[in-house]
């Protein structure tokens, strides 16, 4: 599943002309929930990098869920459960 979605997500990233201009480099954190339908949902940035990438980052993931994109939902005790990913 990792590497599926990393796939997606290399698939349509545009790294952001101002960051490029400004020679910004780093790691920007994105949280979010696959629920115990598998959809994704409540994206949000929790380490900022500016400079247009958060907004970039949010976007993708934003787009799993406009693409109905579903994950496999993690499980406790055999039951599906909503699981907090960071990114």
């Amino acid at each position: 599943a990792d590497k599926k979605m990393l796939e997606y997500i290399y698939s349509d990233l545009q790294y952001p002309i101002e960051a490029a201009r400004n020679k910004i480099e780093g790691t920007c954190i994105i949280t979010f929930v696959i629920y115990e339908d598998g959809y994704p949902d409540d994206a949000r940035v929790v380490r900022s990098l500016g400079y247009g990438i958060d907004e970039e980052a949010l976007r993708i993931i934003t787009r799993m869920q406009d693409d109905n994109i579903l994950w496999i939902p993690g499980k406790q005790n055999g039951n599906p459960v909503r699981v907090q990913f960071n990114i």
